[in-house]
């Protein structure tokens, strides 16, 4: 009987083995592939994440500028409280306007200097205030403005807190003993004022 080479014996061993590493090393590259394609799916995931965050922000941006484009910006003679003797001396502190004066006292610090500075005390400077920020919606007036302050409405937030049907009544309360305005805003218009307020 023909004896069969050791080598030749051994070759359904060999073929046995190099499958297996066939299949090992194929399995490895299939999970090296999916762990790739996470990576780089997770990569490009995290860039779309950037670019709509980057994206949301630039709005957020020309939001803000729209709105601040919309704000009007008064002279302070139209405030009724100020009085002409003491426009020169805001004048001379750069202040002309109602934009001017609430920028120049957004902290306390800078009410307090401005009054000992112009010569006048603290809580006018505070009313002025609440004046011009009322004023920042645009289509009310000082007028406008001093109504709502006779009816406990100091700023823009408090505005934009108030229901338009309430609030005309309020208004019209209030008019009617005071007599500041001789046409009352319509509902439709406090509406106008208390979303404006709302996104100033």
């Amino acid at each position: 009987m023909t004896q069969i080479p050791e080598f030749v014996a051994g070759i359904p061993t060999i073929i046995l083995i190099m499958f297996s590493l066939g299949l090992s090393v194929g399995w490895l590259l299939r999970a090296f592939m999916a762990r790739f394609q996470m990576v780089s799916y997770r990569t490009n995931a995290q860039q779309q994440l950037d670019q709509l965050r980057q994206q949301a922000v630039q709005l957020e941006q020309r939001q803000a500028e729209v709105v601040t484009a919309s704000v009007i910006a008064h002279q302070l003679a139209d405030i009724p409280d100020i009085d002409q003797s003491v426009l020169p001396k805001l004048f001379a502190q750069n202040i002309s306007t109602t934009q001017d004066l609430l920028r120049h006292c957004s902290e306390s610090s800078a009410i307090i200097q401005l009054a000992k500075t112009i010569g006048v005390e603290d809580f006018a400077i505070q009313r002025w205030l609440s004046l011009a920020d009322l004023m920042r919606v645009p289509e009310l007036n000082a007028e406008h403005a001093l109504l709502l302050e006779a009816t406990a409405i100091y700023s823009i937030m408090e505005l934009a807190q108030q229901k338009p049907q309430r609030l005309a009544e309020k208004l019209a309360r209030q008019n009617s003993s005071l007599n500041i305005l001789s046409d009352l805003p319509t509902e439709s218009l406090l509406a106008s004022w208390i979303a404006q307020a709302s996104n100033i």
